[in-house]
């Protein structure tokens, strides 16, 4: 495949991916029982994305019979992201190698296992290492990318910034876990940590359709 196109197609899906995730996470939403502050605000995509009466958390999911496409979401996210880094990410990495491979196969797979193992219906162990997987090691991923990557200052800074906001959040969401106080935030910070990822994979896409 000429080298144009195949970056041009990868950025394309990669903006495609995240956009479809995106429009999934509000249907489900949409078709819940909750108003939309509220289910974006106190209630985690984990706890959306979990199979009907099932409990996660002391919640019991009775919002939206489409649970399921969340899920499908996640796993294309973290199958389009791997694919995507494979195919045009790792020839820009100049350095760092021993910490980029690993981060970016956690994350990917982290996203899948996300889909795969969904709260309420496996392991609690399981979706929190998948939570693990995706969110922190994705947002240190993006401070990594801020450090290594081989593209414009641009597109570095705001790797960088949005690798440290997503990780902050995710800090701020393992404290509210403990902090019943704090608990009715978790999904805002949640989808913190899932849209610095989000947004990066969407400026990543237009950074390679613009080259």
């Amino acid at each position: 495949m000429n080298k144009k196109i195949k970056r041009k197609t990868t950025g394309i899906i990669f903006i495609l991916s995240s956009l479809i995730y995106l429009l999934i996470e509000y249907i489900v939403i949409k078709n819940t029982s909750l108003n939309i502050y509220e289910a974006y605000i106190n209630y985690s995509v984990s706890h959306i994305a979990m199979p009907l009466n099932q409990t996660y958390l002391g919640i019991t999911n009775n919002f939206s019979p489409q649970y399921m496409l969340l899920n499908i979401a996640f796993i294309i996210l973290g199958i389009i992201f791997i694919i995507s880094c494979i195919l045009e990410i790792n020839k820009r990495i100049n350095s760092n190698k021993i910490l980029y491979y690993p981060l970016m196969l956690i994350t990917g797979v982290g996203f899948i296992f996300l889909g795969i193992f969904s709260a309420g219906q496996t392991s609690i162990n399981n979706h929190q290492l998948a939570i693990f997987m995706s969110l922190l090691c994705g947002n240190i991923f993006l401070i990594l990318m801020g450090k290594t990557i081989n593209t414009n200052k641009i597109h570095r800074n705001t790797s960088l910034i949005l690798g440290i906001i997503g990780t902050i959040s995710f800090i701020i969401l393992t404290y509210s876990l403990i902090n019943k106080d704090m608990i009715i935030y978790m999904g805002l910070f949640e989808r913190i940590s899932i849209y610095t990822l989000i947004i990066w994979n969407i400026i990543t896409g237009t950074y390679l359709l613009k080259q």
